[in-house]
């Protein structure tokens, strides 16, 4: 984990977790051991707007033989993920994912993202009966549209996730505990539905 809420993702693990985890945050002196059992937390130096920090988290994840990776930006609004043996997985696929299990328990078939998401997410959402909504840049107004439109789910490529039910802004904690919830009570391979969905 990258940022301050390093203390309040690792607690989340220890109710929910009986997979392996790898969280990372920025700090100065080396990899140290976790508290908590099964995880290993690496300091890096650089920074979460770095592109660098999923391919190095991707690479912790795998020298650890992780499950799944995370990584959060400074002011923990963002969340990017990846799995041991994927790799870097694409934001516009976990949005299909929320999407997908989301759809499940509500009346909502929309979603928000902005105008330059991978045209593989649109499609994906027409495979689930579901519409893509786009806006230009900014996560202001994807929250905006999400709830203007009463949309299930609004996110942008760069991380950012709202879920309208639950907050009033993008929360890459929140992500992080969905995320974790539905994988760790989920029948279905997460990676085996990730591989299946398009994109371009």
């Amino acid at each position: 984990y990258v940022g301050d809420g390093e203390i309040t993702s690792r607690s989340i693990y220890c109710v929910l977790s009986t997979s392996t985890y790898c969280f990372l945050f920025q700090a100065e002196d080396g990899i140290r051991d976790s508290p908590v059992t099964g995880v290993q937390t690496c300091a890096l130096p650089i920074y979460p707007e770095d592109l660098e920090m999923l391919h190095e988290i991707a690479k912790v994840v795998k020298e650890n033989e992780a499950d799944i990776g995370f990584g959060f930006d400074g002011d923990g609004d963002r969340a990017i993920f990846c799995n041991k043996d994927y790799g870097p997985i694409e934001t516009e696929k976990i949005i299909a994912f929320f999407a997908k299990n989301l759809f499940e328990r509500n009346t909502s078939k929309s979603v928000v993202s902005t105008e330059i998401s991978n045209m593989g997410l649109k499609q994906n959402l027409l495979n689930f009966d579901m519409e893509l909504i786009e806006t230009e840049l900014g996560d202001r107004l994807v929250v905006n549209e999400t709830i203007n439109s009463n949309s299930i789910l609004g996110a942008e490529t760069s991380g950012h996730y709202f879920f309208p039910s639950e907050s009033t802004t993008m929360d890459g904690l929140l992500t992080f505990l969905k995320f974790v919830k539905i994988i760790e009570t989920s029948k279905s391979s997460f990676i085996a539905f990730i591989k299946k969905l398009t994109d371009y």
